[in-house]
């Protein structure tokens, strides 16, 4: 798949259950689109985003060998592309959230059917669990779908 500039990773709002959804209960999300994220060709100011996500991507590489296009991936941020976000860090607006969404959409090879929620939500989670240490899913979830 070619990095698209127009594809739109919406921040998330979550209405209630921020807590509980870590235990297995429910929440309420909605996509929030006036904060977003999109890939981009870089400028200079964005190549800090180099910097932050290689660990990211090796973190992905370890744990999920086989399910992304690593080279694909490496390629396109060797040829300039980042990922850009509007969403503010540390307010619960899903900034990693997007980050998941966004790898995944663009390098996941071996994609769950988005039919498939809650085995779609644990693969996410699997993913988001490297910015917080445990993640429900719910975030990313919501992003990508």
């Amino acid at each position: 798949m070619q990095v698209s500039e127009s594809r739109i990773y919406p921040a998330k709002l979550l209405l209630f259950g921020e807590y509980a959804i870590l235990s297995g209960n429910d929440a309420l999300a909605i996509p929030y689109p006036e904060y977003y994220a999109t890939w981009i060709k870089a400028t200079p100011k964005n190549y800090k985003f180099i910097s932050l996500i290689e660990p990211f991507i090796l973190y992905l590489h370890q744990r999920f060998p086989f399910d992304f296009d690593f080279n694909k991936l490496k390629a396109d941020i060797n040829e300039g592309f980042c990922l850009e976000s509007s969403i503010p860090y540390g307010y619960g607006l899903g900034s990693s959230a997007t980050c998941v969404a966004a790898i995944y959409d663009l390098y996941c090879t071996n994609k769950i059917n988005d039919r498939n929620l809650a085995e779609l939500q644990e693969y996410l989670g699997k993913m988001e669990n490297y910015f917080h240490s445990k993640s429900s899913g719910f975030d990313p979830l919501v992003v990508h779908l």
